[in-house]
């Protein structure tokens, strides 16, 4: 479990590293996720029961709420949202969409919410870049039979970032 949790930060680190610019401010940026505010802390939000071996060296730590629903409006996921916080404030929530789901559908449900994506990337990732104050990054990941669709606190993600360079840690 320890290397999933290494190998999403991981690609996670390589696509907010890619990043060159900003967005135009939208007005559909997510000011939290299912009513958690990004970066508050986990133990102002009820409901949270830590998820096991989702946690690494007590920086991350991922949690699942109690009776969390395991969609993304109609688009089904296969176990209910993973919140990860970092030094206990929230960072990202991350969802794994249900085998057999195609790529344009869950596509089409984040272009309504959040518009059209900024950046196509070349290799099965689409990114939203909402300027807020915030700063919530929006991406799916995907390829033939998975799809991860990530909301991360930017600002947050770079303090992590900064904090694993200086211990010369690879989380």
């Amino acid at each position: 479990m320890k290397k999933n949790v290494i190998r999403i930060i991981f690609c996670l680190t390589i696509i907010l590293c890619s990043i060159t610019a900003y967005a135009a401010p939208r007005e559909t940026y997510p000011r939290d996720f299912r009513g958690i505010k990004w970066g508050s802390h986990y133990i102002d939000n009820p409901g949270f029961r830590e998820h096991s071996g989702s946690s690494y060296l007590d920086i991350l730590r991922g949690y699942t709420r109690q009776n969390d629903r395991p969609f993304v409006r109609d688009v089904p996921l296969k176990h209910p949202p993973l919140y990860v916080f970092y030094r206990n404030q929230f960072l990202q929530v991350l969802m794994d969409v249900e085998s057999g789901i195609p790529a344009e559908r869950v596509l089409k449900v984040l272009e309504s919410t959040f518009g059209k994506p900024d950046e196509p990337y070349p290799r099965n990732v689409w990114e939203w870049l909402p300027v807020s104050p915030n700063d919530v990054r929006v991406y799916l990941v995907y390829d033939d039979d998975n799809k991860r669709i990530i909301m991360a606190n930017r600002t947050l993600y770079e303090e992590y970032l900064a904090y694993s360079q200086t211990t010369q840690r690879d989380f």
